[in-house]
């Protein structure tokens, strides 16, 4: 045995809670620094058994409660015990003990059971841990005290380790006895000596009259007792008078009427509670369906309301549909006319302008020249002259033409770039347009998908709501039957039933052969014997039949394995024997085992052992009346027992027999609706997950149209953007073109000019106008005014086309408004919206019709329900009235009754006195004495009465004297016997001491020679060079070291030696506290070696030793360790070179806490405290 694991909360400076586990069966080394708490740890396992800790007060408990910061409100201490070595008496490998202090209260507990602490202290006894005066703990100074203590302190040490101490104390209890009985003795030497023989001599001298006083005392007591036993006969006979009178009186009928009344008011009860539960839990299923039918109803208006609305806007939009479909077709028609009849002339008749244009620039220009050339003929005086301007002209004439060129061929390359980038947006708008179109198609399958999932999970749901209603009606059931179970459990013995689910548990899983069930299971009867049964086999009916005391034994391991409740009880076939009983041949009898069928024959003797020796009788009177050792049961459940004692009385609770069957029955009603509830969840489970797997594709459709109609908007804005730019960019070409149309214009006007002039120079200058010239100028006129008559010609034809064009282009705008109307007012989607609304208006109207029909179904029952309540409450009043009746007619017989009864009791009076006075008289004459007055007359005896008590008066005195005589003898054989019994006390007690003594010397010599004996040798090994021994002090002449007398022992010396060379042995005082402390610690081992412990505890027990007394003391610890545990504290390394396990004791704020570490850092703590210090 050894302490495994210390747990500590709130106790001193360990606020919070801190396990030490793992303990080592070895040795366990603690290190720490001064006032971190490691003597603390001492106190907590001494405070759990220690004696200095057994009793305490409110303050002390406060005081050992952690006091620092955050209150502490109570603390415990548990120490959890190897007991693998069985030295507790405990089956378990482990005990744990805990001990618990508050303000108010402390308490121990054993494996988690409270437990008072003798208990605690008796149990740990039993361990060989003895609490007082056990030197297993030693704690700080406790090794100074022993070193420096005196002779007289180390023989009252020795007293208490070896129990002297024990034999003192009752050879001092047994001397007061002693005391006592002396003076006992004396006393009764002195009554018997002194008064009892002057009170002998004063009887003596009235002898003679004492005789006569006898004689006439005698007869007066014949006359009294003959008086007082005519009174007590005449008295009796009036009494059973009486008793035939109440006998006559049908009370118990007419309360066993009333009985029975109150029987069946109970059951019908009983019937009406049922049914007010089931007409509640009814009711309340009507009200949840006929909300849900509201909730219906409302939700298939909104849906027609919804459905109604969306008809009207599809009509509509069906209508409008057509309206623009008309229109488009109008528009599609007059569009086609339009690009048939304007589109390629207009083009025609604007080249042909362009070309009008260019000619009419050029005549003009050419115009302008011969005007020009004949104001030079007239401005220039010669030709050199006019030749030079001209040649000038033509230089400049060059440059802008090269600059117009030069401007031509930009915006030409402009115009190709610009063709280019028209191409690409063209093609990019028609890419636009076909992802629009897949787009739209994608939609439409979405939105059909869409709505066959939206379809199924909709019925999903619906499902799912008469899952959830029938799962609610499931449970209101199971809460039925809870109730009903905890009723019979309140009325049966609930550990009973709860060790027959925990047989029945084991049973099922470990299909254990040999096992039938109880009692009660195995047997079947009439309904009308089950109380009678019930009373018979009381708690037996529920002891379970095994076929062998092992298979008991079996059960019973494994219920305390899984940690099963319950109380139980077996009953082995094999050790069941029944015997032949001889029942009675009687009409009004019959044997109830023969009315009892077993549901095996193997359990026949089990049953005739339990109901073998009874009867079942009509009634009570009937059992009465039999002659027969056996016991007798009636119907109702009273018995009559074969010694003659009767049991029974009303009660109008069911049988045991009848409530079991009955709780056997809602168990299995429980068990189908748990197997119908769980089948129920597992469908809303599945529906759950079917419900999830259409929401999760319904979310993701519905992202995807989402997403698809922002692409398709997006589309839309990307195609809008490209047409407005294809516009910008037409209208940029049109502008460039009528830039080039000028810049080209330009150019052949400069041509033209050119050609003038350097003609113009080629010809001889002359002041007149040339023949030629005038030829030219008049046929340019002519061909100006024909071009500018064919461009007017072509400007009106121009406008013509110019307005064709702005209405196509507005029909081309029109029609793609009417296109996106079209798409915008698609009705599929509505369509499928408004075909998804039927469907679920569909769902919603069977699912009404569906709650409807349960409505109804659930009307009928309550009216069903109401209907039986009514019938219930009808008979219960019925009931009551009888009941009523039968207590008029009970008050009445109860008035005759009681009158009968206080007759009775007067008579009983009567009786009584009579016997008290026959009692007073004491002892009376003979019966020959008493007869002789048997046949004398009333009358005749009070005269004799009177006559004798007048001669009694007659001796005065000698009355009192006489009784004072009695007294004296009955006084002084008292007194005789108390003497002799005193006597032999006395001797009793005298050997007693003498015996104790004698085993006080023999064990105290015993001791002190084997505690010597180890001082001696634990020495040696401490000391190698070293020798001591205990010196006995004896108060007389006689040293001897092997015969002393305990009792004149006046201390215990030790002689000492620590050096080899110097033999001599010297007194202890001459050493130095080290020397002292090792002889000190090697008394401490011979006391331990002598009454060993399972642990030790060492507080610092090196704290004063030299350094090779350490290593020593730590050689004899591992030596010791091998056989017992010690948990040590120290500052030195040489403890900890042989120890198994290290703990730290840490504080921070008044804390402490226990870590464990290694031996390297124990030891390299200890070295850096070293230092430090």
């Amino acid at each position: 045995m050894h302490i495994k694991k210390l747990s500590i909360c709130g106790f001193k400076s360990f606020q919070h809670l801190t396990v030490v586990d793992d303990l080592s069966k070895g040795h366990n080394a603690i290190v720490g620094k001064n006032g971190s708490g490691k003597s603390n740890l001492f106190h907590a396992i001494e405070f759990l058994f220690g004696e200095e800790y057994a009793r305490l007060s409110a303050q002390r408990r406060q005081g050992l409660m952690h006091q620092g910061n955050g209150k502490t409100l109570s603390a415990f201490v548990e120490i959890t015990f190897d007991n693998s070595d069985k030295k507790f008496p405990n089956k378990s490998d482990s005990i744990i003990i805990r001990r618990e202090i508050s303000n108010v209260k402390e308490v121990y507990y054993l494996n988690s059971k409270e437990i008072r602490r003798n208990s605690i202290m008796e149990l740990l006894e039993t361990a060989c841990l003895f609490t007082k005066n056990s030197y297993n703990i030693i704690k700080q100074g406790k090794i100074q005290q022993i070193a420096i203590g005196n002779d007289k302190q180390r023989l009252d040490l020795l007293r208490e380790i070896s129990g002297v101490k024990y034999f003192d104390e009752q050879l001092q209890s047994w001397h007061k006895n002693l005391q006592k009985s002396d003076d006992n003795l004396l006393k009764y030497d002195d009554l018997i000596n002194n008064e009892l023989e002057k009170q002998f001599l004063i009887f003596d001298k009235q002898k003679h009259a004492f005789k006569k006083f006898h004689k006439l005392n005698t007869k007066r007591k014949c006359l009294e007792y003959a008086t007082y036993q005519r009174d007590l006969n005449s008295n009796k006979n009036d009494l059973d008078i009486i008793n035939l009178e109440l006998n006559k009186t049908n009370i118990p009928s007419s309360k066993k009427q009333i009985n029975k009344i109150i029987e069946l008011i109970t059951k019908e009860e009983d019937k009406l509670k049922d049914v007010d539960n089931e007409l509640k839990s009814v009711e309340e299923q009507n009200n949840g369906l006929i909300d849900e039918k509201n909730e219906l109803n409302k939700i298939t208006e909104s849906l027609d309301m919804e459905i109604a609305d969306l008809e009207d806007e599809i009509t509509r939009i069906k209508e409008e549909e057509s309206n623009i479909n008309k229109e488009l077709s109008s528009v599609n028609k007059k569009i086609a006319e339009k690009e048939n009849n304007s589109q390629y002339n207009y083009q025609a008749l604007k080249e042909k302008k362009d070309q009008i244009m260019l000619q009419l620039a050029e005549k003009e220009q050419k115009r302008d020249e011969l005007y020009s050339k004949e104001g030079r003929n007239v401005f220039f005086s010669d030709q050199s002259t006019r030749d030079n301007w001209i040649t000038n002209e033509l230089t400049q004439l060059k440059k802008q033409i090269n600059n117009e060129i030069t401007l031509k061929e930009k915006i030409n390359n402009d115009l190709t770039i610009d063709k280019q980038n028209e191409k690409q947006k063209i093609d990019i708008k028609q890419k636009y347009i076909n992802e629009m179109n897949e787009i739209k198609k994608l939609i439409d399958e979405n939105n059909t998908e869409y709505h066959m999932i939206s379809r199924n999970l909709n019925e999903e749901k619906c499902n799912r709501k008469i899952l959830i209603r029938r799962e609610n009606e499931i449970q209101q059931n199971l809460k039925i039957i809870q109730d009903k179970q905890q009723e019979i459990e309140k009325k049966l013995k609930f550990s009973i039933l709860q060790g027959i689910k925990s047989v029945e548990k084991i049973y099922n899983d470990e299909n254990i052969d040999g096992y039938h069930g109880t009692v009660a299971d195995n047997i079947s009867c009439d309904d009308n014997l089950y109380r009678a049964v019930s009373t018979v086999a009381k708690n037996r009916l529920f002891h379970h039949i095994v076929d062998t005391e092992t298979i008991g034994i079996e059960i019973l391991e494994k219920m305390k394995d899984k940690n099963l409740s319950g109380d139980v009880t077996f009953l082995p076939v094999n050790r069941v024997h029944s015997k032949y009983i001889n029942y009675p041949t009687n009409k009004d009898c019959c044997p109830l085992v023969s009315k009892i069928t077993c549901s095996d024959e193997q359990f026949d003797k089990i049953i005739g052992s339990i109901f073998g020796k009874t009867l079942v009788v009509r009634n009570i009177d009937t059992a009465l009346n039999l002659e027969t050792n056996l016991n007798c049961v009636t119907l109702s459940g009273d018995q009559v027992f074969s010694d003659g004692t009767m049991f029974g009385g009303f009660t109008n609770a069911q049988s045991n027999l009848e409530l079991y069957y009955d709780y056997q029955k809602i168990c299995e009603e429980y068990k189908q609706c748990e197997i119908e509830l769980n089948a129920i969840k597992e469908e809303i489970i599945i529906n759950s997950g079917k419900i999830n797997n259409y929401i999760d594709p319904q979310q993701i459709l519905s992202t995807k149209i989402e997403r698809n109609k922002q692409n398709l908007k997006q589309l839309m804005i990307n195609i809008s953007t490209i047409k407005e730019e294809l516009n910008i960019m037409e209208n940029c070409k049109i502008k460039k073109e009528e830039n080039l149309f000028i810049i080209s214009s330009n150019l052949e006007k400069l041509y033209a000019k050119e050609k003038c002039l350097e003609d113009e120079l080629k010809q001889d200058f002359s002041h007149e106008r040339l023949t030629p010239d005038q030829r030219d100028l008049k046929n340019l006129i002519d061909e100006i005014q024909e071009l500018q008559n064919q461009k007017q010609s072509i400007n009106e034809q121009l406008k013509l086309d110019n307005k064709f064009k702005n209405e196509y282009e507005i029909l081309i705008k029109h029609r793609e408004e009417l296109n996106k109307i079209i798409y915008n007012n698609s009705m599929v989607k509505k369509v499928n919206k408004l075909t998804t609304l039927k469907e679920e208006k569909e769902n919603i109207e069977t699912q009404f019709h569906k709650v409807s029909n349960d409505i109804e179904y659930l009307n009928e029952k309550i009216e069903n329900l109401s209907t039986k309540k009514g019938k219930i409450l009808e008979v219960i009043e019925n009931l009551k009235k009888q009941k009523k009746q039968y207590e008029d007619i009970l008050k009445d017989l109860e008035n005759q009754v009681r009158s009968l009864i206080i007759d009775k009791k007067n008579k009983e009076k009567n009786i009584e006195d009579c016997l008290k006075n026959i009692n007073d008289m004491g002892p009376l004459p003979n019966d020959k004495a008493r007869s002789i007055f048997d046949d004398w007359s009333t009358n005749k005896i009070f005269e004799e009465l009177t006559r004798v008590n007048i001669e009694l008066e007659k001796l005065g005195n000698i009355n009192n004297n006489f009784s004072n005589y009695e007294d004296y003898i009955s006084k002084r054989e008292w007194i005789i016997q108390r003497h002799g019994d005193a006597q032999e006390r006395n001797i009793i007690i005298r050997n007693t001491i003498e015996e104790l003594g004698l085993q006080k010397k023999e064990e105290s010599a015993a001791m002190f020679k084997q505690i010597n004996d180890n001082f001696v040798n634990i020495f040696k090994e401490l000391v190698p060079d070293g020798q001591a021994k205990l010196v006995m002090l004896s108060g007389g002449n006689n040293n001897d070291q092997d015969d002393f007398d305990p009792d004149e022992l006046v201390g215990i010396g030790i002689s000492v030696s620590f050096d080899k060379k110097n033999c001599q042995m010297e007194n202890l005082k001459k050493f130095s506290g080290g020397q002292k402390s090792i002889v000190a610690l090697a008394l401490i081992f011979a006391i331990q070696s002598y009454n060993p412990a399972p642990f030790y505890l060492f507080d610092e027990i090196d704290q004063a030793l030299d350094p090779e007394y350490r290593k020593t003391v730590a050689k004899m610890i591992q030596k010791m360790s091998k056989n017992a545990q010690f948990i040590t504290t120290t500052f030195r390394t040489e403890l900890l070179q042989n120890a198994q396990k290290f703990y730290g004791v840490q504080c921070q704020n008044k804390i402490s806490r226990v870590i464990t570490v290694s031996k390297a850092e124990a030891i390299n703590f200890i070295d850096e405290d070293l230092a430090d210090k």
